[in-house]
């Protein structure tokens, strides 16, 4: 176990990172492979290590990704977090930190709202993980099942809608 850990464990972490973009997250997710691995020694028959390992890790790790991504991200930054903020003593509401932070993350919501009503569930998640999560365009396709081209639009057209909202509120 210790020389396959040395041998596949940076392939491995890379194949998770590339979705993840989080390298504890990446971290967690091999090691959870690896102690599978060792529990199921003898019920598994492998042929490739290194390409078994690395398709558990990517696989894993977009399987992670659509778990944390079904999950109301967002409405838990802004309930959970803020409101654990405002319960603290020492909150202080003229902290500009804080209210920019709250700002931007209601901006967000609001973006994101408007997003999925003219555009629909599909081009706000594709937009949400291009612009919001930095992934590439092409790992979004890929995942998605799209094309590149169709990715691009999405986001340009979004991009477009944005740029005249906002010019539209000034």
């Amino acid at each position: 176990m210790e020389r396959i850990n040395k041998q596949y464990y940076h392939d491995m972490f890379l194949s998770a990172l590339l979705v993840v973009k989080q390298k504890e997250d990446a971290e967690d997710l091999c090691q959870e492979i690896l102690i599978t691995l060792w529990e199921k020694k003898h019920l598994l028959q492998i042929a490739n290590l290194k390409q078994y390992l690395c398709r558990c890790a990517y696989y894993g790790a977009l399987k992670a990704y659509e778990h944390k991504k079904k999950t109301p991200q967002l409405d838990n930054m802004i309930n959970e977090e803020f409101l654990l903020r405002l319960q603290d003593p020492e909150y202080d509401p003229e902290e500009e930190e804080l209210e920019k932070e709250v700002r931007t993350l209601l901006l967000l919501q609001r973006v994101q709202e408007a997003l999925c009503n003219q555009y629909g569930k599909k081009a706000l998640e594709i937009f949400s993980r291009v612009k919001i999560d930095g992934e590439k365009q092409k790992d979004v396709a890929i995942s998605l099942g799209l094309s590149v081209l169709t990715v691009e639009t999405q986001i340009k057209k979004m991009m477009s809608h944005l740029r005249k909202e906002l010019n539209n509120k000034n």
